[in-house]
């Protein structure tokens, strides 16, 4: 599904630009509209062939949990993507490492559904292949996430973050945050 690795110049290489880092965090977004609509194609099949599989529950719920994710990633990613070329902000690295790490953690529901549901002896052999796209599918987009990482090592590397400004305190609401007066208010 991943059309960001098709783009030069790579992450790794040292004449990388923001704008390239940029274009790479845009093909991210891509990337993930791309696996859901796969998904969703694939859960319309999983329905389909209902019948013939031995728990379609669990096999929908696998594919809406990932929707959900890939929902919520594409969200984060598309706001990161406008207001990027503002400037790099803290929660922008924060986010991307995060998103890196959750689909560190997650690859291990991958592993479970493929142990669980294909690789073992199915009633009906025709439903291998759908099984095994599902998995594959989610497994390949969350290899992907990892690199994640690596952006955002990159992007602090070439415009380090800016703070975000929070709502300012002056000192009299700072003390009177920290010290409440006594008696009566």
């Amino acid at each position: 599904m991943s059309t960001r690795r098709t783009l030069t110049p790579a992450l790794t290489d040292p004449s990388l630009t923001r704008e390239d880092a940029l274009a790479h965090v845009r093909a991210w977004l891509h990337d993930t509209h791309a696996t859901a609509d796969a998904l969703t194609g694939l859960r319309t099949e999983t329905l389909e062939a209902a019948a013939r599989l031995e728990n379609p529950t669990a096999v929908v719920a696998y594919i809406d949990e990932f929707l959900d994710m890939l929902q919520r990633i594409a969200g984060e990613v598309a706001q990161m993507a406008d207001e990027l070329p503002k400037g790099l902000l803290e929660r922008h690295v924060d986010s991307l490492r995060q998103i890196a790490s959750n689909a560190a953690a997650d690859q291990r529901r991958c592993l479970i559904f493929r142990d669980r549901w294909i690789n073992r002896p199915l009633p009906y052999e025709d439903v291998r292949p759908l099984l095994t796209r599902i998995v594959t599918i989610t497994r390949d987009q969350l290899v992907d996430y990892r690199e994640l990482t690596v952006v955002a090592e990159r992007l602090a590397a070439l415009t380090p973050p800016m703070p975000e400004k929070g709502p300012g305190l002056d000192r009299r609401s700072l003390f009177r945050r920290f010290i409440r007066p006594e008696g009566p208010q």
